[in-house]
């Protein structure tokens, strides 16, 4: 792998074009790798972008002179549908990387192997590594999906963007094609529309309505689940809406804090 021969060029992230291989012919030269080394002659790959969904698992391998310290570090960098948090060190956002520090034991190429678990966010996560005085950095991409946005159609209203989760209306396409059949029926019930609110962010996980990556949105990862409003309707119309929700396929439910109609599609 390339190495950092200046202090400057050291205390700089180590991004790699991963359309390169780099041969390593120095029995003493740190990498890590996706793959085990057999012998330092080897071709190693360098770093890619790498895409895994929340609590996903990749694997990585250390690889350096015997004794040399290493450590990871990870941090949130932000995605996801998410215009907060970067930066975060929050384990619930970042995941986790084990062994986190230690030594390398034993003779060159060491192959202490790594694992990164994400956690329950969707986004970017950026994991450092040093080994020595050689710093690596990865980027993974935590997502769910494909989703697709919904459109405010006749007798689909859209609420609830906020700052945080400014785009709060991504589902399955069958989600989608389920609530404008819904909404259409409505209309043409009643002439007014549902009120649709939050749905999953753009490409899943944790939708943290706060923005301290918590709970209280236990569902509304996976792009089958949506809010509704509920106090807009009349106890007619609550009735109609309900029988006809089922009849779609929606499983229903009415929700407190405040009072909301819930749907799950599939």
């Amino acid at each position: 792998m390339a190495k950092l021969n200046s202090k400057s060029e050291r205390e700089q992230f180590s991004y790699y074009d991963e359309s390169k291989l780099y041969q390593v012919t120095n029995d003493v030269m740190a990498s890590i790798t996706s793959f085990p080394l057999t012998n330092k002659k080897q071709l190693v790959a360098t770093f890619e972008t790498n895409s895994l969904q929340p609590g996903g698992t990749i694997t990585w391998y250390l690889n350096g002179p015997p004794g040399s310290p290493f450590s990871n570090s990870l941090v949130f960098e932000g995605g996801g549908g998410h215009s907060h948090g970067r930066d975060s060190t929050n384990p619930i956002a970042v995941g986790s990387i084990s062994p986190a520090t230690g030594l390398l034991q034993g003779p060159h190429p060491q192959n202490l192997r790594l694992t990164f678990r994400a956690g329950d966010v969707c986004g970017q996560v950026k994991n450092t590594t040093v080994i020595g005085d050689q710093k690596y950095v990865n980027i993974y991409t935590v997502a769910l999906g494909p989703f697709q946005a919904l459109g405010a159609t006749t007798g689909v209203v859209l609420v609830g963007a906020a700052e945080l989760h400014g785009s709060n209306h991504w589902g399955t396409q069958d989600l989608c094609t389920a609530i404008s059949r819904l909404g259409a029926a409505f209309h043409q019930q009643f002439s007014t529309a549902i009120y649709v609110n939050d749905m999953s962010l753009v490409t899943g996980g944790l939708f943290d309505l706060r923005g301290n990556f918590t709970t209280p949105h236990i569902t509304h990862r996976d792009g089958r689940h949506v809010d509704m409003n509920w106090s807009s309707m009349s106890a007619e119309q609550r009735t109609w809406f309900k029988a006809k929700a089922e009849e779609i396929g929606f499983f229903v439910e009415l929700h407190e804090n405040p009072t909301h109609w819930h749907l799950r599609f599939g």
